[in-house]
């Protein structure tokens, strides 16, 4: 109640996660502080909130748990209708201990350079330690993400924010958007782990040439199996809707069957489905031919799927780094450069091999 006449008259309120924080702001002159008090934020402490002020800059702690309780104030501002920012501070940081340490000034310059829109900062948190190469982390964001745009109010700004979303996580399939749009509108329940077989089927529906060649080689000739195997490489395969089937191939070994491969990836709703076809697809040659032909062919498979492997490493870093010129992070944006500089020797070097057949 203390600071209800300046967020008033400053038209914007600070919202902070506990009464430390609030007391250190308000000491250092920082007077339009709310704080929910360790306790999650309420629709009714936003309604309340919402007689002085229809703006407001989320600044929780910036650890995990922080993140956490600041998307779920994010979802109740915005069906409130409320404008939001979202600031977090350097290295983590907590607002008491920020300012304590670097004072009014600095947190104000915080607000001016480093506030950032909640949509970007709940799609930029739901990809931290993920990437969109992977269908499984795609989904896991997506599923993250999808929460906070049903719980816009404005219906304009809903289908803005969720065409954003979906441009920034990269979903590209019409029919995986149009079911995704519904269940934000509520009309299409998103159950769980549905998102993660539509991004799913969504992959399958998009496997290469060269994914599905190498693995029906590989069901059908044992001697092939044993020397392509131990050129796979995770990196290989990581990113692809069919990458349990390589991980099962790889741990049976000698003791491969058509059988012990479908026991290895049950639960797998894409890898059941597919092992099947694999099963009927053609050998690549008949038992007495020399291996050296369709070894060739394996290897050009395999060479195809790692120089797309680098393509998607490269895309994912280049959005780290697009993220970390955001934050003005030079340390991460030297890191990133560099390893832009490695893939891109290495793409050189895979695409040389490829043409040199």
């Amino acid at each position: 109640f203390q600071t209800k006449e300046d967020i008033r008259r400053l038209k914007f309120a600070i919202l902070v996660e506990g009464y430390l924080d609030l007391i250190s702001l308000h000491q250092n002159g920082v007077t339009n502080c709310v704080a929910s008090l360790g306790t999650a934020f309420t629709e009714h402490q936003a309604r309340l909130l919402g007689r002085f002020a229809r703006k407001v800059v989320v600044n929780y702690d910036g650890d995990k748990a922080g993140v956490k309780a600041a998307r779920r104030a994010i979802e109740t501002l915005l069906a409130e209708d409320f404008e939001i920012k979202v600031l977090v501070l350097p290295n983590g940081q907590d607002p008491d201990d920020f300012i304590r340490q670097n004072g009014y000034p600095a947190y104000k310059d915080q607000h001016k350079s480093n506030a950032t829109t909640y949509l970007q900062f709940v799609l930029d948190t739901a990809m931290q330690d993920r990437s969109l190469s992977a269908p499984k982390q795609k989904a896991e964001a997506i599923e993250e993400v999808l929460p906070v745009l049903s719980s816009i109010k404005n219906g304009i700004q809903r289908r803005e924010s969720f065409d954003q979303a979906m441009s920034f996580l990269r979903v590209d399939d019409a029919a995986l958007r149009r079911e995704l749009w519904n269940s934000v509108k509520g009309t299409a329940s998103a159950q769980a782990g549905s998102v993660t077989r539509q991004v799913a089927r969504s992959a399958r529906a998009k496997m290469t040439v060269a994914e599905q060649r190498l693995l029906e080689l590989l069901f059908h000739d044992g001697e092939l199996r044993e020397i392509i195997l131990q050129q796979l490489e995770e990196t290989d395969f990581e990113s692809l809707a069919t990458a349990s089937i390589f991980r099962a191939l790889i741990e049976l070994g000698e003791g491969f069957s058509n059988e012990s491969v479908m026991t290895l990836v049950s639960g797998d709703e894409i890898a059941e489905d597919t092992v099947p076809l694999l099963m009927m697809g053609e050998a690549g040659r008949d038992g007495d031919e020399a291996i050296d032909e369709v070894l060739h062919e394996a290897e050009n498979c395999l060479l195809t799927l790692r120089s797309l492997a680098i393509s998607r490493r490269i895309i994912d870093v280049n959005q780290e780094l697009m993220l970390a010129e955001q934050r003005k992070d030079a340390d991460e944006i030297g890191r990133l450069v560099s390893t832009q500089i490695e893939l891109a020797r290495i793409k050189r070097e895979l695409e040389t091999r490829t043409a040199a057949g």
